[in-house]
């Protein structure tokens, strides 16, 4: 379990999962209700997740990596990281340079720097229960805002010889 949790997933697919994830737990899509779909564990018995956030959230990006083919170690790496993403923004004033305003009232966001470095940064399976590495995750943010820097002024500067 550490090695797949420990495993960097691809940027582009984090950032749609934690927005599908997102959208899912908020019911701004449409959602299959997780009470409806209830697995039997041989010995065990029958059961059903509840319908809250987290868990409608949660069916969604495991039932969109499904479909799209995604092995169960990188499922099991993007699960983790999607559910505990959290612990990253928790962490407000050590990462404020990435957090704004949002467009509503008390709503904040988060640079795509911060949320892409959460597919990457390393997992520290040393405490009580395992969480980022925030060190990690910081190192990675400024590596990568620094890189969404570059290529935006690469884009800038092709558009200005056409």
């Amino acid at each position: 379990m550490q090695e797949w949790a420990n495993r960097p997933v691809d940027e582009d697919l984090f950032l749609f999962c934690t927005n599908l994830y997102t959208a899912a737990a908020r019911m701004t899509m449409p959602v299959e209700n997780p009470e409806a779909r209830p697995i039997t564990i041989e010995g065990m018995g029958t059961f059903a997740f509840k319908d809250i956030p987290m868990n409608r959230g949660m069916m969604a990006v495991t039932k969109e990596l499904i479909d799209q083919g995604v092995d169960e170690p990188t499922r099991t790496s993007m699960c983790w990281r999607v559910m505990n993403f959290g612990d990253v923004l928790n962490e407000g004033e050590r990462f404020a340079r990435w957090f704004r305003a949002g467009d509503r009232p008390g709503a904040v966001s988060v640079a795509e720097a911060l949320i892409r470095a959460g597919a990457v940064a390393k997992i520290d399976f040393s405490k009580e229960s395992a969480t980022f590495d925030m060190d990690d995750v910081a190192r990675h943010a400024a590596q990568i805002e620094a890189r969404l820097e570059s290529e935006a002024n690469d884009g800038d500067a092709s558009g200005d010889e056409q």
